[in-house]
């Protein structure tokens, strides 16, 4: 699946004044959907603009909230929680091989 032309502008703009220093600043300056965030990951994007692997960038997608959390709607709270770095070992050899863009899965 493609990203719309549109979410790709959005991520265009914002990092020619600087680039993205994580996940969570992409999404946020650039208002990016986290489904559309799970396309770049697929896609192994975050590999070489953050030095992220495909497991390390979802995991970083699934800490964010697309919708207002309504406990903190008043506050325009859009990140969950703050929490420290997790340090994944590395993957196995072949271990990192997307079956589903592969067709073999």
């Amino acid at each position: 699946m493609q990203m719309a032309v549109k979410a790709v502008a959005r991520i265009v703009a914002p990092r020619a004044s600087h680039p993205f220093t994580s996940v969570y600043d992409l999404w946020r300056r650039a208002s990016i959907k986290a489904a559309a965030l799970n396309h770049l990951t697929e896609a192994d994007a975050f590999r070489p603009s953050l030095g992220l692997a495909r497991r390390e960038a979802l995991w970083a997608i699934k800490a964010l909230c697309d919708a207002a959390l309504p406990l903190f709607a008043a506050a325009q709270v859009t990140r969950e929680a703050e929490e420290p770095d997790v340090l994944l070992q590395p993957m196995r050899d072949g271990a990192e091989v997307c079956w589903t863009i592969t067709g073999l899965a």
